[in-house]
């Protein structure tokens, strides 16, 4: 299998977009070339149900992300809006007319739909607690792919040559994947709850025999397990790096990039903000008529304006995320830094430590979006 390396991206593409979860086989290409590459390995890998499961349940998630977002958002530019005009109202329309009664009905009617459309999923919480659920599931069944693997090591080694071994193999995974469908409800919260109380990640491995003490690399013969660790280790260390270096590159979708904008938007509102109460001051002392309100408006406007950057940050948490890319990928690098000095055991050592980072990743993802909020804090 051809080594995954990051994409040459131009600065507006966003290289995710055609995302293929490589780890998983999604993706036909990629199925025969690991079957081509890891032939004996390509059985224990290749998961078809559990392939169709996720791309059910990762649809979903993405749709309820889409949704929860584009609604956070439009909130914020509706009531931004409300302010803006009302700020410009007080200036181009004179107290008592029809223009500012116009104005006025406007404005208030924008502030309105824009606070509603920010506090409902506030005080319900139901869209958003949809897509982090739904997330969760998607992630979890993910880790179950691997996790499966290094918790029946033995038998995934015995079933790269034996048949009646690699039938006994999916028949267990087929029993892993209903537990996992039984398990995780969609529609529930307790499991996104339970990942968020579990700050000491207890709860990493989805059965607990897999938690166990692995077997020794030694026991195992040597061409299979060096065959089965080279397929996890492309499949698992080099598509989670190739996720987490696409997410810190220098490009439009980077969410350190977006985050970056977001603080610099605010911060050149504010400064235009400090120059026109300089102005209006310098006005008021020198009796200059005819700009106050001109310069009121213009300041609330850009007063608004950082108010709306402030709470897009802290509703899409663009600077959490980048941070916690950037810390996963040095994670992984650190990893994975002696892998090839290692035997088989020190290899299934590390694999099993990058399942529990894993886990980290998505609990510090999700805890990072379970207190975002489209209002400014």
């Amino acid at each position: 299998m051809a080594e995954t390396q990051p994409d040459e991206t131009g600065f507006v593409r966003n290289p995710l977009a055609q995302w293929k979860n490589d780890d998983l086989l999604l993706d036909e290409e990629t199925r025969n070339q690991v079957r081509k590459d890891r032939p004996r390995a390509f059985p224990i890998v290749d998961w078809p149900e559990m392939r169709t499961l996720f791309k059910e349940i990762d649809q979903d998630a993405i749709a309820a992300k889409r949704k929860v977002r584009s609604q956070g958002v439009l909130a914020v530019w509706i009531a931004t809006s409300g302010l803006v005009l009302a700020a410009f109202a007080t200036w181009l329309a004179a107290p008592g007319s029809a223009a500012a009664v116009l104005f006025g009905i406007v404005s208030t009617l924008l502030l309105v739909g824009g606070v509603c459309l920010g506090l409902l999923p506030l005080l319900f919480g139901r869209d958003r607690s949809d897509w982090l659920v739904t997330r969760l599931k998607a992630e979890r069944l993910r880790q179950l792919h691997f996790q499966f693997i290094l918790g029946n090591l033995e038998l995934a080694v015995r079933a790269m040559t034996d048949p009646a071994a690699l039938e006994e193999l999916h028949a267990k995974r087929a029993e892993a994947l209903k537990s996992f469908a039984d398990r995780l409800n969609p529609k529930s919260p307790a499991a996104l709850f339970d990942v968020l109380r579990d700050s000491t990640a207890q709860h990493v491995w989805q059965d607990a025999r897999w938690s166990a003490a692995p077997p020794s690399g030694k026991a195992l013969p040597a061409s299979e397990i060096g065959e089965l660790l080279d397929a996890l280790r492309r499949l698992r260390f080099g598509v989670q790096r190739h996720y987490a270096i696409i997410a810190v590159q220098e490009h439009f979708n980077a969410p350190g990039v977006r985050s970056t904008w977001l603080h610099r938007g605010a911060d050149a509102l504010t400064v235009a903000m400090l120059i026109a109460s300089l102005l209006l001051a310098l006005s008021l002392l020198f009796g200059l008529e005819g700009w106050d309100r001109a310069l009121i408006a213009l300041a609330a406007s850009c007063a608004a304006g950082v108010a709306a950057f402030r709470t897009l940050e802290e509703g899409l948490r663009y600077g959490d995320d980048a941070l916690r890319m950037a810390w996963y990928l040095a994670a992984i690098d650190a990893l994975e830094a002696d892998y090839d000095r290692l035997q088989a055991s020190g290899r299934i050592r590390l694999h099993r430590e990058l399942e529990a980072l894993a886990y980290r990743e998505m609990r510090e993802f999700l805890t990072s979006h379970h207190r975002a909020r489209f209002v400014l804090q």
